[in-house]
């Protein structure tokens, strides 16, 4: 038996989908031959259907399964045909004997012999098709045989009318998933945000759009709800206008915000559409635009807008023509008109006086379209025809159609800048005829470099006035003082130092140096004064010289007038009447006093010649403060004055023993000569960072605010000429110069009436104690 690749089952002219209908076909078509077969006991079987002219064989039994029998088998094919066609079972001795089969030419398998052919309908009749069974010319198939036959052929026709069912919804099915996905791939290609939530809003779908906009991926989606796409703050709307697209069954122009997948805000605006799925179940269908861009630039232009209106400069917009179409609140109020509709299309020639109009008009517009800008200064006019002078910037916009549509403005009120450079001018003016009247040098440096310097700089330092502007301050001293100059420079010195000038001739001279800071057209500057102190240190070389030689040779006699009266007043020569004793106890202490004199302008000059050394050991402070004070005690209990000491805790200082009991007698005395009587000294002792602090107050009448920075000069004596003691003014200067060579620090602090402070501070010892 040939066997040949079997037909496709198209009924009603439509192809079946193979998938479900073949195999339905294969389960049950695959056997009606052999059971038909095997029931009738024939040596050959066949089930077939007409399709159109031809005749399909779907399954046969020593017959072929072609697609039309009629090509090989003409004769078995119209008997067939016939048995189809027929109202009942077909049963024949002789087949080939039949007169409708003489037509036909003889079939190349032999004759077809005895048969059974029971004929069958489905599709309501429109399908015609036989079971049929051969045997041997002249086999007797019984009435058993029939029957058998008859019931396999409408078995048969209820196969295939399952079939059939199964095929067209086979195809509606795929019809439908086709159409789904044409849907799919339509919704996919538009650019609007396509989305479908289900009644407890949960996403379904999202196209291809909404899914780029948003960030999510087409396996997230099923993950998110309402709750997760739309922003907090427009949650509670968004829930409103779903539950009236339920209702409503649409709502039109809904606008929300959705959150993108990196918490980004996508501002939207679209439709919502309510949608019955099979089932009853409710879905609300979604087309969004995604505004975010023309919202971003509405928001904006109002910002701009807000910010034009807002702003004390004035702007505008006008044509190349000079006509301007908007002016903001600032140009309007100048203007005099205060409503934007005020302004459509008036002249340019309203904001400016005649001058300036020509400017912009025949420079300014034309370089702005040739550039893209021009700015420069012009001025505008009030509606009282008042004139201000502004800073003007025009900017050329070009169309995109090419060529220049029209142009902005930006002016700036600069009266009160022009008012200021005018008095900077009159000021500069003033200080350099002040300057080049000055007889000290006067020079301003930015950068450590020289900007400007009055005539007596160049006088000075025999440089060309020309020379000094643009030279670095540095040169002015010698080489080997630059590099310190500039660290004081670079440091911020508010100060003075001395240092040695240089000449550009090469010689040298002593040089006072004043440094102050200054701001020079928004930028740190440094005003210098310089001083030639070459005469003056000349003299106070020569002071000190005779004062050291004077001091010298009056220590000799005056310590001998001073030990001569000592004894006479003693009584060493014998009894002095009272008025003579009397006399010689005045001379006694004069002669002390110009002894105190003597030595205090001895330990000055050699201060001041660096010759005094110091021995620096540990010091207890207790043991020095008490030391002092217990020296002191005749004298304050001569005022009336109590010492108080309070330095139990006190740490150790380093110091030289004598010079700082120097420093401690001078302060305590001082305090008990002003310190009123039957009150008290203190003196504290305490730790202050890394160094000693020690402390003298009194309760006297104390010190004006004006005469504290006197108090450390020398020969200085503050307050009313009454209330000054007895003193050389020396004390606090000497006690000063030995504080700095300790490495300390001395001041004072007052409020008079109330209490004065004397304090100095010396670096603290490594070692405790007290």
């Amino acid at each position: 038996m040939a066997t040949r690749p079997s037909a496709t089952y198209r009924p009603s002219g439509v192809v079946v989908a193979p998938a479900l209908a073949e195999a339905v076909r294969r389960a049950h078509f695959g056997r009606v031959s052999r059971i038909a077969m095997r029931s009738t006991g024939a040596t050959r079987a066949v089930f077939c259907v007409l399709v159109g002219n031809a005749v399909a064989t779907l399954d046969g039994t020593g017959i072929e399964e072609v697609e039309d029998l009629s090509v090989i088998r003409p004769r078995l094919a119209a008997l067939l045909r016939v048995g189809a066609h027929g109202g009942e079972p077909l049963v024949l001795l002789d087949a080939d004997a039949e007169s409708g089969m003489a037509p036909f030419v003889s079939d190349a398998d032999g004759p077809i012999g005895s048969a059974v052919l029971a004929p069958f309908t489905a599709q309501d009749g429109l399908m015609r098709g036989c079971v049929a069974v051969f045997h041997d010319i002249g086999h007797a198939f019984t009435s058993d045989d029939v029957i058998a036959l008859t019931d396999i052929a409408y078995a048969t026709a209820t196969a295939v009318a399952l079939v059939d069912e199964i095929g067209i919804r086979e195809s509606v099915e795929q019809s439908l998933v086709n159409s789904e996905r044409r849907l799919r791939d339509l919704l996919d290609s538009t650019t609007d945000l396509v989305q479908a939530v289900s009644a407890e809003g949960r996403l379904r779908y999202a196209n291809r759009a909404w899914r780029d906009a948003l960030g999510y991926r087409e396996e997230e989606l099923a993950r998110l709800t309402v709750a997760d796409l739309v922003a907090a703050d427009q949650r509670e709307s968004f829930e409103i206008a779903l539950d009236f697209a339920r209702t409503a069954g649409e709502v039109r122009g809904v606008s929300t915000i959705l959150r993108h997948a990196t918490g980004r805000r996508v501002v939207v605006t679209g439709n919502l559409r309510r949608r019955d799925e099979d089932g009853g179940d409710v879905s609300i269908e979604a087309v969004f635009r995604d505004v975010t861009a023309q919202t971003t630039i509405q928001s904006e232009r109002e910002r701009l807008i807000a910010t034009l209106e807002a702003t004390t400069d004035i702007v505008a917009i006008m044509d190349v023509n000079g006509l301007v179409s908007y002016v903001n609140e600032a140009g309007r109020a100048l203007l005099g008109r205060h409503g934007r509709a005020e302004v459509v299309e008036v002249p340019l020639s309203l904001l400016h006086p005649d001058w300036a109009y020509t400017r912009i008009v025949n420079e300014a517009i034309p370089s702005a379209v040739d550039n893209g800008s021009w700015s420069g200064e012009t001025a505008v006019r009030d509606d009282q025809g008042k004139e201000y002078p502004v800073s003007q910037v025009i900017v050329a916009h070009q169309s995109a159609r090419g060529g220049v549509w029209f142009l902005s403005t930006i002016m700036h009120d600069i009266s009160e800048r022009k008012r200021v450079e005018e008095e900077m001018r009159e000021s500069e003016q003033r200080f350099r005829r002040l300057s080049d009247a000055s007889r000290d040098g006067i020079v301003i440096v930015v950068d450590r470099i020289i900007r400007d310097a009055n005539r007596v700089v160049s006088r000075m330092f025999g440089i060309a006035e020309e020379e000094l502007n643009g030279l670095p301050v540095t040169q002015l001293v010698k080489p080997e003082l630059r590099q310190d100059l500039a660290g004081y420079l670079t440091g911020g010195l508010d100060g003075t130092i001395e240092t040695t000038g240089f000449r550009r001739s090469g010689a040298t001279f002593d040089l006072e140096i004043s440094m102050r800071p200054l701001t020079l057209h928004g930028r740190v500057a440094r005003v210098l004064v310089l001083r030639d102190i070459s005469g003056p240190k000349e003299v106070d070389r020569m002071k000190s010289e005779f004062v050291s030689t004077v001091s010298h040779e009056l220590r000799t006699p005056l310590t001998s007038i001073r030990g001569a009266l000592g004894l006479v007043t003693a009584g060493a020569t014998g009894a002095l009447p009272p008025k003579a004793k009397e006399l010689l106890s005045i001379a006694l202490g004069n002669s002390e006093r110009l002894t105190r004199l003597v030595n205090d302008l001895l330990d000055l000059n050699k201060i001041e010649a660096g010759r005094l050394e110091l021995t620096l050991s540990p010091l207890s402070t207790r043991e020095m403060v008490d030391g002092a004070l217990r020296d002191l005690a005749p004298i304050a209990a001569a005022h009336q004055v109590r010492l108080v000491a309070e330095a139990e805790s006190a740490p150790m200082m380093v110091g030289d023993r004598d010079r700082i009991l120097q420093v401690l007698t001078n302060l305590v005395s001082n305090a008990i000569k002003y310190a009123p009587p039957d009150s008290a000294v203190r003196v504290r002792a305490r730790r202050s960072g890394g160094a000693v602090r020690v402390e003298v107050e009194d309760t006297g009448s104390g010190i004006a605010a004006d005469q504290l920075g006197r108090l450390f000069q020398r020969f200085q004596q503050v307050g009313d000429a009454r209330e000054r003691k007895q003193g050389t003014g020396l004390g606090l200067a000497i006690s000063r110069s030995i504080v700095e060579m300790h490495d300390g620090r001395i001041g004072v602090e007052s409020q008079p009436g109330v209490r004065t402070v004397f304090w100095f501070e010396i670096p603290a010892s490594g070692a405790e104690g007290a």
